[in-house]
This record gives C-alpha cells, sequence and structure tokens, in this order.
C-alpha cells in the first residue's frame, strides 16, 4: 500500500510539472533543456563539478572521447557542462569538463552560452533521493549515490520537458558531487535554510592545466599537375613537415563533382595512365601523430592521345597463367575441373582445350537450380543469395583443395549467415564475417549450400591474362579493407576473373595469382590491372 500511494504521489507531481513552471516556494528555477551538439579532437578529463575538488565519476576515470558527438549545455567560469556517451557502459553522462576544450573544438562558429544558476534555493532529500550523472537513464545509473534522507543540498536546474529531474549539488562522504535527483523525491522545507552548511553553488574553479601547444604540421611541397601519353606511368607527389605522418589521396574525374578515396597511402600517388584518366584532380590529406590535418591543393592528371613506346614495356614477369578463350554464354563453357598444380617453377595452370562442353544446371549433391547470367560480362552476378550455412567447412581462396587458404590454413565458417555469390565447378563463392570482425570471401564445397531448390548464379568467369601495373595489396575483405593477404609487384601476371563493387562503389578485380608457390585468388584495386 505504502508503494502504491508513492506511485500516485509521483504521478501527480510529474503531472503537475508539465502544467506549472519548475518552482519551490515562490523562486524560479533554470531550466537545463537547451544545448548546443559538436564534436572535439582530443579527449578531456570529466568531474561531476566546476573544479578538480568535485568527485570525478566513473571510478575516477571518467573522460569525454575525442571525436564523439558531445551536448554542450553551456559554461560556469573556466568549465563547460557537456553531455556525452559513456563508451564501455552505453550510458548517457552528464559533467564538466575544462573550459580549454574550446580549442579543440572540430565545429566553427558555434556559440556558447553562460550558465545561470538559481544559488539560494535548498532543497532536503526524501528516503528514496538517489543522484545520477545519467537524467536519460540509458544502460542504468552511471554514478549512482543514496542521499540519506533530510540532506540539505543546493537546487541549480531542472532537466527534460516535463522538468521530471532536478540537477543539484550536495556534499558527500567523498566530496562535493552535481548530478541529477528525480524531482519527486526533493522537499523544499517552506523555504528554511538548513543549520548545516551546504555546499557553495559556484566553488572556485581549479581547471586542468591548458595543454602543451601541439608541433606545428604544414605542407612543404604541393602535388604538381603532370602530362603522361596513354599507358605510361604517372606520379604525383606531396611534401609535409611533421611527426608521425600518414597520408590519403583523394582523386575526382573531369564528369564528377565529389571526390572519391583512394587506396593510397604513402605520400607519392602512382598509377597507370589511361585515356579515360584525362582530367582527374588529386589532393591529399597529411595527417600527424596527434590527429591533426591538412589538406593539399589539387593536382590534374592530363593524359595526352600518344601512346607509350613499345619499348618502355617492363620485361613479363615469369608467371603467364593461360587458360582457354572465354565462352559466351550463350555456348557451354568448358568445365574446369579440380587439379594439382605442378612442382616445379614457374607455375603455368591450364586445362584441357578439347574436354567435351558442359553446361551445369546443377550444383552436385544438392537439388539447387544453377543459371548463366548472360547481362554481367566482365562483372560478378547481380543477384546475390543470403543463406544459412549449417555445418562447418574449410574455406579456400580458390574452387579448390590445393589453393590458399587463409587463417594459417585453418580458415572455415559454422553454422552462419553467407551471401552467396554464385557456383563454379563443384564450389560455392560465399562471403561470411568471422570472429574478428572482418568480411571475408572464399569457396566451400556446393553440397554445403542449403536443400532449398534455390536459383543460383554459375560464376562464368572472364579467366583473362593480365598484369598488374603498380604495387598492389591483394585482400579477401572488401567491405574492411583487411587483412592484406600478398603484395603484388609492378608486371606482376595475374589470371583475371572478374569485376566487383564494394559498398563505398569502390571497384575491384577478383583475380588469381601464384604467390610463393602457393595458388591463391584475392581482390585488388581494379585500377591496378591491365588485360592482355
Amino acid at each position: 500500500m505504502k508503494r502504491f500511494l508513492i506511485f500516485l504521489l509521483a504521478m501527480v507531481l510529474l503531472l503537475g510539472s508539465l502544467v506549472f513552471p519548475a518552482h519551490a516556494d515562490g523562486v524560479q528555477m533554470t531550466a537545463l533543456d537547451k544545448y548546443v551538439g559538436c564534436k572535439f579532437t582530443r579527449d578531456f578529463p570529466v568531474y561531476s563539478g566546476p573544479g578538480e575538488n568535485y568527485v570525478r565519476p566513473g571510478n575516477s576515470n571518467s573522460m569525454m572521447r575525442a571525436n564523439n558527438t558531445v551536448y554542450v549545455f553551456g559554461y560556469t567560469g573556466n568549465w563547460l557542462l557537456v553531455g556525452f556517451e559513456v563508451e564501455y557502459k552505453k550510458a548517457w553522462a552528464v559533467g564538466y569538463v575544462s573550459k580549454d576544450a574550446l580549442n579543440y573544438m572540430s565545429t566553427t562558429g558555434v556559440n556558447i552560452p553562460e550558465l545561470t544558476f538559481q544559488p539560494t534555493l535548498i532543497g532536503y532529500a526524501d528516503d528514496y533521493c538517489r543522484l545520477t550523472e545519467d537524467p536519460l537513464w540509458r544502460g542504468g545509473e552511471y554514478m549512482p549515490y543514496q542521499i540519506p534522507n533530510g540532506t540539505a543540498f543546493t537546487v541549480l536546474a531542472v532537466r527534460g520537458e516535463t522538468q521530471a529531474w532536478t540537477y543539484i549539488e550536495v556534499n558527500t562522504p567523498q566530496g562535493p558531487m552535481r548530478g541529477f535527483v528525480w524531482s519527486i523525491h526533493v522537499k523544499y522545507n517552506g523555504g528554511q535554510v538548513p543549520a548545516t552548511p551546504i555546499p557553495s553553488p559556484v566553488p572556485t574553479a581549479r581547471p586542468t592545466p591548458a595543454p602543451t601547444a601541439l608541433p606545428a604540421l604544414y605542407i612543404t611541397r604541393q602535388p604538381q599537375s603532370v602530362t603522361v601519353p596513354i599507358g605510361a606511368n604517372y606520379s604525383i607527389s606531396v611534401q609535409a613537415q611533421g611527426q608521425g605522418l600518414t597520408y590519403t589521396w583523394y582523386y575526382k574525374p573531369s564528369t564528377s563533382s565529389t571526390y572519391a578515396k583512394s587506396m593510397v597511402t604513402s605520400a607519392t600517388y602512382t598509377n597507370t595512365a589511361q585515356a579515360q584518366n584525362n582530367g582527374y584532380q588529386f589532393y591529399c590529406v597529411v595527417t600527424d601523430q596527434f590527429g591533426q590535418t591538412v589538406a593539399s591543393s589539387t593536382a590534374t592528371l592530363y593524359v595526352s592521345n600518344a601512346t607509350i613506346a613499345p619499348t618502355a614495356v617492363p620485361t613479363p614477369a615469369p608467371y603467364t597463367p593461360t587458360y582457354p578463350p572465354y565462352i559466351p554464354p550463350t555456348q557451354a563453357p568448358a568445365t574446369r575441373p579440380p587439379y594439382i598444380p605442378p612442382t616445379q617453377a614457374p607455375y603455368y595452370p591450364t586445362y584441357p582445350p578439347t574436354q567435351a562442353p558442359y553446361y551445369p544446371t546443377a550444383a552436385p549433391g544438392t537439388n539447387n537450380t544453377l543459371y548463366h547470367d548472360t547481362t554481367k560480362g566482365l562483372w560478378f552476378p547481380g543477384n546475390t543469395l543470403y543463406e544459412n550455412i549449417a555445418g562447418s567447412w574449410p574455406v579456400y581462396s580458390g574452387p579448390g583443395t590445393y589453393y590458399w587458404r587463409a587463417a594459417d590454413g585453418r580458415a572455415s565458417v559454422a553454422g552462419s549467415n553467407c551471401v552467396i555469390y554464385g557456383v563454379e565447378n563443384g564450389w560455392a563463392l560465399i562471403g561470411y564475417t568471422n570472429s574478428s570482425g572482418a568480411y571475408r570471401m572464399g569457396y566451400i564445397s556446393a553440397s554445403a549450400l542449403p536443400q532449398k531448390g534455390l536459383r543460383i548464379p554459375y560464376l562464368d568467369f572472364a579467366y583473362r591474362p593480365g598484369r598488374v601495373t603498380a604495387s598492389a595489396p591483394m585482400t579477401d575483405d572488401i567491405m574492411r579493407y583487411r587483412p592484406t593477404i600478398a603484395t603484388l609487384t609492378p608486371q606482376t601476371g595475374v589470371l583475371f576473373l572478374g569485376y566487383i563493387n564494394d559498398s563505398g562503389n569502390n571497384t575491384w578485380a577478383f583475380v588469381e595469382v601464384l604467390v610463393n608457390n602457393s595458388v591463391m585468388r584475392g581482390f585488388i584495386p581494379a585500377a591496378y590491372v591491365m588485360l592482355q
């Protein structure tokens, strides 16, 4: 019965706060319901009040993290009152950071107001008055403190449209603390001033020292425009002064209004000029170890109609995979049975050219129908499936057990939802997520596919020889670009299979190559492959 009466009283007070402004004994309280959203470029320690003498929440290690969205309510003295998400607890907290943080705002032109609280309003705790720094009440209380019944505290403001939270300052055994209590648990005793001292509403602030100025970061040599003939290699470079520098290049075709991020992370952007590259613009963003960034000016690539002289073509690499010519989908493609590559070098994978044509209609061991995509050209099939793969199956980089296998030869998939790209000679090419969060692609036995009568594309790959035009990272993860399973050197011979776009609309080439006497398949940026 007692709990029911408390609940009923809470509802009455809550409904009343929707109608009347927040007040007590005729004194108007400040509403803490306006804020400015922004981000900061470095971490700052958080205190429950405007000074280092206040209790610091989160076991004395609470931090406002860089590059996360923060709500700034305003400043008082040398401190900012902010709301931020506590990453490790998925809770939302309110606290104070040094006003020096304004020097590290990633958003410019923001007007931060000065806070004005009511310093004369005194409140008292009832039996259920509990202090927290999370007025949104997500993920539990971040800094809980049970205020003893009858304890006096300073009432500073209210929070929320319904004014359900009261923002207070109170003395605790650990020191002064600011936070939120439910308004229904605050009593005012007719404005009577307590006999015992209460905390000062504006204590002397002791802000953290101003941070040491970061080393300068600036560009010493801007990228220069270049003119090259078709087929020639070109390089665009940037030089910068700073510590721990990293580089990110962006490019834009002449027909586009937006820049795309490249995968080049060195100070020099190198590639082979194609006719369609004429008018491409490039710029580089340089970042130092402190998170400072500076963008270079743009450089333009001009590709002339002349072609590079034949004598400039490097000598072909020893590895030159040869396959039968691509058979159009309207005809029966040749079967590519598994084989064991010869042990002697160099490696020349070949397939019987006189084998009888075979037009598969079902994956061995399944009742799933296969079909040929006659519209895809050199691209992966446009339609894929998303199905659960029951049981545990080894994953290889190509359609055979002799292909390289990731995870030190232990890559496998078990009881997972996978993307099915298609079937090739009794093997299914799938995409799956592993325990480390990478999205990998590889082959499993087609008999692992669900027995659901699925309509699955047959992987009519191009099987065309090609060469790598620049140092190219190869990966089996085109979603998160990790890990690099090999780095192919310029003029390495590859077997080109097909193109595919990732979620960022970057184009990749699926290739087969010999690396350290191991046959593997993987993805490299399409711009690094020249087909023969």
